[in-house]
């Protein structure tokens, strides 16, 4: 079959819902310019403490991970009662609220108050705003969900991309390197790695790391209100052709079957993992007791969690090849372009060739990448850092953009805000103990982590095959899901045409219409 876009996609709602859920999300998004930050952030802070490190602040950044997967099922809760823009307006207020208030946890050198302000509150508001857009332009275009979540989320992979610049401009205009230890001005190694806080222009920098937190408070109430503001939901809901049990879509809005003369305009193409399918789970219990759900989570956690680390800490791992701060913040700027168009690679490539398969290649490709990043890195050769950066961020967003499809297609679409944040819950919170377990037993500057983290993303390629495997066998074991409903007539299907296809390594199963109407 051919991908279609139906010009409904063009409609002023569809437009105003994805433009608000990607403005909102550029705001959400800053969570990936601490890899930048960091350096002003815990320099300032040791200023006073001495004993700080990266190590000690890096928390904040994975305070933000494990909130964000700890609440970000109740989103879904809040949309259900409130709606979605009333629900936006209120975990955007919780985002601001935390930004405003890391202001005085920097001035008072308080780790604490740092990890509860920009870490444990930053996370809890974008856990109820997170998934809320994205279902909410479901609605609008169930037939394009991959290209619905990978615009929206491109916003979050974006937001480095515009604050990085931002705040590298207002906190280090003159570019003051981080000390090394070859340095006249290193006393006892206390600054090595660090911006020297006693020096004439790394004073400036380390006073002004507070005041930073109030310029992005003030760009965040802007991006969320305005982002909010667009967001609006269809009136009724949007037909789409598919079978009783929601399972199978026509590849484009237009696509017809005339059962009538047994002529096919387009052919049903199914993936295997939709055998695992999960006809609308009614609770979160029951989606809990779901092996698919258990497969499909440990495959979120494996894929996206090394690329979680490598995007809070690149400026560490590289400021030892590298001693150029300005250079260093391009890098993250590169590299989030890489992000956010990866978002819209990968929810294309799920739309176009099924989730699964855009995931074992995803996966596949990360493995090579972080393996060799260490590699890379010492060449000093900075467009390859550079490349291999970006490109390490591109298949890392392309996460967001497949999962929120899966869950939509493995367990419907009348509760897909809770299901994906109960999903998207167990990965965020997990993947912070990881983090935080690499963090302090391996030093974020050694070799070792890297190799770590690429022993990670190849369990995710093995775990995407397994679950490809898996569908499979139940495809084959178990009848078909109810019939293909087109038109308001069934048409019954008198045998599966079981075929392995080598198109982009993944197995699919076609569905051939024969008989007449059931």
């Amino acid at each position: 079959g051919s991908y279609v876009l139906s010009t409904r996609i063009f409609t002023d709602g569809a437009w105003r819902s994805l433009l608000g859920g990607f403005l909102v999300h550029v705001a959400l998004g800053t969570v990936y310019c601490w890899a930048s930050n960091t350096a002003y952030i815990t320099s300032a802070i040791r200023e006073k403490h001495h004993y700080v490190t990266y190590s000690l602040t890096f928390p904040t950044y994975v305070c933000i991970l494990a909130f964000q997967g700890m609440f970000n099922p109740c989103g879904g809760f809040l949309e259900q009662r409130y709606g979605a823009q009333k629900t936006v307006l209120m975990g955007g207020s919780v985002v601001v609220a935390a930004t405003f208030l890391a202001f005085p946890a920097i001035v008072l050198h308080s780790l604490v108050l740092l990890y509860a302000t920009a870490g444990m509150l930053f996370g809890l508001g974008s856990a109820l705003v997170y998934t809320i857009p994205i279902v909410c332009s479901y609605r609008w275009l169930p037939n394009h969900k991959g290209l619905v979540s990978g615009v929206i989320v491109a916003g979050y992979g974006a937001g480095a991309l515009v604050f990085d610049q931002v705040s590298t401009a207002y906190t280090n205009p003159e570019n003051v390197a981080l000390q090394s230890g070859d340095d006249d001005l290193v006393d006892d190694d206390l600054w090595s790695g660090y911006i020297n806080c006693d020096a004439k222009g790394g004073s400036r920098v380390c006073s002004r790391a507070s005041s930073l937190y109030l310029l992005l408070g003030c760009c965040y109430t802007g991006l969320i209100l305005f982002g909010a503001l667009l967001i609006g939901e269809p009136l009724e809901p949007l037909e789409q052709i598919k079978d009783d049990a929601g399972i199978y879509e026509a590849l484009g809005d237009d696509a017809t079957v005339d059962i009538c003369t047994g002529e096919q305009t387009d052919v049903a193409v199914a993936s295997v993992t939709e055998s695992l399918a999960v006809e609308n789970p009614q609770s979160i219990g029951e989606l809990l007791q779901s092996t698919t759900m258990r497969l499909t989570t440990l495959n979120y956690i494996l894929t996206a969690t090394p690329g979680v680390f490598i995007a809070g800490s690149y400026k560490v791992i590289a400021s030892q090849y590298f001693n150029d701060d300005r250079f260093l913040t391009n890098v993250g700027s590169g590299a989030s372009v890489g992000n956010c168009l990866g978002r819209l690679f990968w929810g294309w490539a799920s739309d176009r060739f099924g989730w699964n398969t855009a995931i074992i290649t995803l996966s596949s490709v990360q493995t090579f990448l972080i393996l060799s990043y260490r590699l890379v890195a010492s060449s000093d050769n900075e467009s390859m850092f550079s490349f291999w950066t970006a490109f390490i961020y591109f298949n890392y967003g392309g996460n967001f953009a497949i999962y929120p499809v899966a869950i939509t297609e493995l367990f419907g679409r009348d509760r897909c805000g809770i299901n994906y944040g109960v999903v998207y819950g167990i990965y965020g919170f997990i993947c912070a103990i990881v983090l935080l377990f690499l963090t302090f037993l391996i030093d974020p500057a050694s070799p070792l982590l890297t190799y770590s983290l690429a022993v990670i993303q190849g369990g995710g390629v093995i775990s995407g095959l397994a679950l490809d495997a898996t569908g499979l066998i139940l495809l084959l074991v178990e009848p078909l899901k109810p019939p293909l409903v087109v038109g308001g007539r069934t048409a019954s299907m008198s045998y599966i045409e079981v075929t392995e296809t080598i198109t982009y390594k993944s197995l699919f199963v076609t569905a051939v219409l024969r008989s007449g109407i059931g």
